[in-house]
């Protein structure tokens, strides 16, 4: 009997209505809301301007390998590279459509990111590995490169031990993102 009196009660409570105002701020909170994710996503997933991976076995004593990409808005740029070619010298360049290099780095084995500031329009990014000793004491003087006479030997020295290797496998990859 309870129960019945109690669902007769119920049904008998007045239901309230939306007022204008709150559905105008119920509108509001929806509004900011989508703007506020739109916003969130552009700053949690840049966007992709280039990305590449890839291995293979070198076997030449000097091999340059070029990509290009297109930036279409002037802004800094988050640039995330590794690299795995042990037993050989490898120079990362990116140079803009007129040939400028506006970063450089060579290493035999990396893991980095850093910021470009890169202006629109195009783009390479260019890898040249180095595997015999005196093609990377050309190379180094040809690019004016500020390694003493010293350094080059030791490099020399170090890298001189793979020449004899057939193939060097190299893993690289990289992602260019803002």
């Amino acid at each position: 009997m309870k129960i019945k009196e109690y669902l007769k009660s119920i049904s008998k409570v007045e239901k309230t209505r939306f007022s204008k105002r709150q559905a105008v701020a119920l509108v509001f909170l929806v509004l900011f809301l989508g703007i506020a994710v739109f916003f969130a996503s552009i700053l949690l997933f840049p966007k992709i301007v280039f990305e590449t991976s890839f291995t293979m076995n070198i076997r030449e004593n000097k091999k340059e390998w070029e990509m290009a990409f297109d930036v279409e808005k002037s802004k800094s740029y988050n640039l995330n590279v590794r690299l795995d070619a042990e037993g050989m010298l490898t120079d990362i360049q990116v140079y803009d459509s007129k040939g400028i290099k506006i970063y450089q780095n060579i290493c035999e084995w990396c893991t980095f990111s850093t910021y470009l500031d890169l202006e629109k329009g195009n783009y390479r990014l260019a890898l040249t590995f180095l595997k015999d000793p005196g093609e990377m004491e050309r190379y180094l003087k040809e690019k004016d490169y500020d390694f003493s006479q010293d350094q080059i030997d030791m490099l020399k020295e170090i890298f001189g031990k793979s020449k004899d290797i057939e193939a060097i496998p190299i893993s690289f990859s990289a992602k260019i993102k803002g």
